[in-house]
């Protein structure tokens, strides 16, 4: 099982069940109420609600590899056309969840809103 606890106060927010086990476990920091989970060959992707209480996920299997780490880094910006004015280039940078395969594979995962 997932808990989320408020260390301070001592009191469990939400909790939930993963279908697969969990081998690594990572809070977004580009999104407060957003982590991810991975283990055998499935990641997840939870929410808390904001007044607590509820935690949602959604699972996928990724690959047939055991799923080893979950981290989230910024991808470097590049440049993208369409930018005001127009003709000027604007600089972006894009956020994503990477997990980590026993067989070598990177997973990057998108997670800008």
């Amino acid at each position: 099982a997932i808990q989320v606890l408020d260390w301070r106060r001592g009191v469990i927010l939400a909790t939930s069940r993963p279908k697969a086990p969990v081998v690594s476990l990572k809070f977004c920091p580009f999104k407060g109420h957003t982590l991810s989970t991975c283990g055998g060959g499935s990641v997840a992707f939870w929410t808390l609600d904001e007044g607590g209480g509820t935690l949602k996920g959604l699972e996928a299997t990724h690959s047939d590899s055991p799923a080893l780490c979950v981290d989230y880094v910024e991808v470097g910006g590049g440049d993208v056309e369409g930018a005001s004015p127009p003709g000027r280039f604007a600089r972006v940078s894009r956020e994503a969840c990477v997990v980590g395969s026993s067989d070598g594979t990177l997973l990057f995962i998108g997670c800008s809103e």
